[in-house]
């Protein structure tokens, strides 16, 4: 079977691998590039920052005072990694 993988280039190698060894025809075909930009200092009223993807804690987690919430166990563990505990970890929605 052919399996697209879609993820940003640099990223996409281990998930392309563990494919490859299931017996899978891979295509590496990314549909985004992860660029690092500067970011300005938190703005102020801010309660609380939802962290959506790991790629996103180098800009996040130097800001100081407003929690961070990670959307998954891989980016808290980027978070901690980084110095800062997760406020708290979305856990997956079962129906």
């Amino acid at each position: 079977m052919l399996v697209l993988v879609t993820r940003p280039r640099d990223q996409s190698g281990e998930t392309a691998r563990l494919l490859h060894a299931a017996g899978h025809d891979v295509l590496v075909d990314p549909v985004l590039e992860i660029r690092r930009l500067p970011v300005p200092s938190a703005p102020t009223g801010v309660h609380a920052i939802a962290v959506t993807s790991a790629n996103a804690v180098h800009a996040l987690a130097g800001l100081p005072g407003a929690p961070l919430f990670a959307v998954g166990d891989a980016t808290a563990r980027v978070l901690r990694a980084a110095g800062r505990e997760p406020a708290a970890t979305a856990r997956p929605w079962r129906s």
